[in-house]
């Protein structure tokens, strides 16, 4: 899933779950006079309203989100979401490795890279999935490579087959 899509889907989630977002219109104060002098102050409540996510606010929450995680990890910080998982940097020493290129090996100098876990949550819906592809393969092997599309290179069995939605959505009941 590609960011438009995750961002669509994302706001067709919101949409579907009646989740709003709140809007304040501010009291407002009418003076009203006329020709005599005489003069009347209406005062409008304050309103508090809630409206829909549109897909622009959903966008603009999401890059809110990779921005902090950006800047946690710029400062050495991790970052860790209950149930989604773990995002923080691994050092790594530098190494000899042999030059692919040549006869001779090469220095790969010491670095820190991204590293994700997954959390709990994370880890149930890949069981799921796996679950889904067991139940339609039956016992083929669920990582085997095997040619799906006739084609001369194989591709990882059940990789972007698309179970039904309902089966990884929980009920409220």
């Amino acid at each position: 899933m590609y960011r438009r899509e995750f961002i669509n889907t994302v706001a067709g989630l919101l949409r579907a779950s009646g989740i709003k977002k709140p809007i304040r219109s501010p009291k407002h104060v009418l003076h009203v006079s006329d020709d005599e002098g005489n003069h009347k102050d209406f005062v409008i409540k304050a309103v508090d309203r809630n409206a829909m996510y549109t897909i622009k606010d959903v966008e603009n929450i999401l890059n809110a989100c990779i921005c902090v995680v950006k800047d946690a990890l710029s400062h050495g910080d991790n970052v860790a979401i209950n149930g989604f998982g773990n995002i923080g940097l691994k050092y790594y020493k530098p190494k000899v490795v042999r030059d692919p290129d040549g006869d001779g090996y090469m220095d790969i100098p010491a670095r820190f890279l991204p590293r994700f876990s997954p959390g709990g949550e994370i880890r149930e819906s890949a069981k799921l999935y796996e679950a889904y592809l067991m139940d339609k393969y039956g016992d083929a092997d669920v990582g085997t490579v095997i040619n799906l599309k006739g084609e001369d290179e194989g591709t990882m069995l059940g990789v972007g087959d698309k179970p039904d939605r309902d089966l990884f959505m929980e009920d409220d009941d």
